[in-house]
């Protein structure tokens, strides 16, 4: 995951830290969110697309030449205190509901608009501004 060392710069944080947490909820779901995403790294094409979008923000996926979107893992809600400052009162917020709606909006098509906001996710972490994280790689149909 990302951990800030300085305002302009973000490095990894080990995932053993990451998922140190006391609720067995919070673990479950923080160990899905690192599994989906070293999944993707590991088993995607080496053209993965990796990308962040703001809360009140439209992200766009584009595949050009004829190829079609497959979406390999998705979260909206807030791991990080690097991206979309605002408020944060946690850096555990997760809905899961993510990859389900970004993969009905966008798996098999050339291109998708989705909206980073609770009325499309639901509120996962009150008080918390939240952006949307979309990993994703095209291929071409089958």
């Amino acid at each position: 995951m990302i951990q800030c060392s300085r305002e302009d710069t973000v490095t990894r944080l080990p995932v053993h830290s990451f998922l140190k947490t006391q609720d067995s909820k919070d673990l479950n779901m923080k160990t899905f969110v690192v599994l989906a995403f070293v999944l993707a790294a590991f088993f995607a094409p080496s053209e993965q697309l990796n990308i962040v979008t703001c809360e009140h923000e439209t992200m766009v996926l584009n595949c050009g030449g004829g190829e079609e979107i497959v979406v390999v893992a998705a979260n909206y809600g807030r791991t990080s205190s690097c991206l979309c400052g605002g408020s944060i009162k946690t850096l555990s917020c997760y809905a899961g509901n993510s990859l389900r709606i970004v993969r009905q909006d966008c798996n098999g098509k050339r291109a998708c608009r989705v909206t980073a906001s609770n009325d499309v996710f639901g509120d996962p972490c009150k008080g918390t501004r939240k952006y949307l994280e979309v990993s994703y790689y095209c291929r071409r149909p089958l």
